[in-house]
């Protein structure tokens, strides 16, 4: 289960569970959102906070993939007017 879907589920506020755990709201906020990786230390604090509910494996590949830039099309430079010949 996920630390937002708990959160939810157990009608509890990011600010309730992160003084429960002992960590900062924004904190506890990121993790929800899926923005920041806990620590070990903090995995730990969430799993017996949540009584085994949100555990280690449910924070595997929860960091978003970076964008990639997209490419150009090919054409003129946008700086350089189009100039009939």
């Amino acid at each position: 289960m996920k630390l937002r879907d708990w959160l939810r589920k157990s009608k509890m506020s990011d600010a309730e569970f992160a003084r429960r755990i002992n960590r900062h709201p924004a904190m506890v906020l990121h993790l929800a959102a899926g923005t920041r990786r806990p620590s070990l230390e903090t995995i730990e604090a969430i799993a017996r906070e949540t009584g085994g509910a949100v555990m280690a494996n449910d924070w595997v590949g929860i960091a978003k993939p970076k964008k990639k830039a997209r490419a150009r099309k090919p054409g003129p430079h946008p700086s350089k007017p189009l100039v009939a010949a």
